[in-house]
């Protein structure tokens, strides 16, 4: 049975929610529907519907086929395009990833940019202040800010930020201000924390001053998962 059109009936179904509805959109009769749904399900050896006299809904292992589904089915669709000779815009679902200050000051103007130019694209945003396993999760896309552990994946720098130590007026009023990197030790340090690939969330700062890296161990005495929380409490 061709497998392309298994995906075309799973994806059906799971959008409309029930056989009927899915074969009413597919033209075809709903135990055609049943049966590729089955026999799709045998094959991968794993179940991907709820079944219920009210509903139809997509397993945990569904949803990711569902996702990976929609993905191929897109490349094939925009393949024919190709070879047909037509010049196709970007068409399908993206899931992209990025830290959640970051990615609402930077990424979401990107994003609204993007879905303004290309309007057969739909996308989700997971804004999330940690390291997001991109493959277990169903992201297509991460942004990320700091050092790249080996990976198998593709990386591509965009761009640079970066890091100053602030205080809030009147902290440096009350506590006094540091001279020197040595003397954080001593002072009552916040930092986010929450996955982050930075040196600073486990309290190990690096400082250069030009000529030479001066590396301070600091123990935070409180530690948050997101930026904008480690800012607030700053302040």
């Amino acid at each position: 049975m061709d497998r392309f059109r298994q995906m075309q009936v799973f994806v059906a179904v799971a959008e409309e929610e029930g056989f009927a509805a899915a074969a009413r959109r597919l033209q075809m009769s709903p135990p055609a529907v049943t049966r590729m749904v089955a026999s799709l399900e045998e094959t991968l050896g794993v179940k991907l519907l709820n079944r219920t006299t009210r509903y139809v809904r997509v397993t945990e292992a569904g949803q990711r086929y569902l996702e990976d589904s929609r993905r191929i089915l897109g490349e094939v669709e925009a393949a024919d395009d190709a070879a047909a000779g037509i010049n196709a815009e970007p068409r399908g679902h993206l899931t992209i990833t990025a830290p959640v200050m970051f990615g609402r000051l930077y990424v979401m103007p990107v994003v609204l940019e993007y879905l303004r130019l290309y309007p057969e694209m739909e996308v989700e945003m997971v804004l999330l202040d940690r390291v997001v396993n991109l493959m277990e999760e169903g992201i297509d896309l991460g942004v990320r800010i700091g050092e790249l552990p080996d990976s198998s994946m593709r990386a591509l720098k965009v761009g640079s930020v970066r890091q100053v130590l602030v205080a809030s007026l009147d902290y440096l009023s009350s506590q006094g201000k540091p001279a020197h990197p040595n003397e954080l030790p001593q002072h009552t340090v916040v930092v986010p924390q929450a996955g982050s690939m930075h040196s600073t969330s486990t309290g190990h700062w690096r400082f250069f001053d030009g000529r030479e890296e001066v590396q301070v161990q600091v123990k935070p005495r409180l530690k948050v998962t997101t930026n904008d929380a480690a800012i607030a409490a700053a302040i």
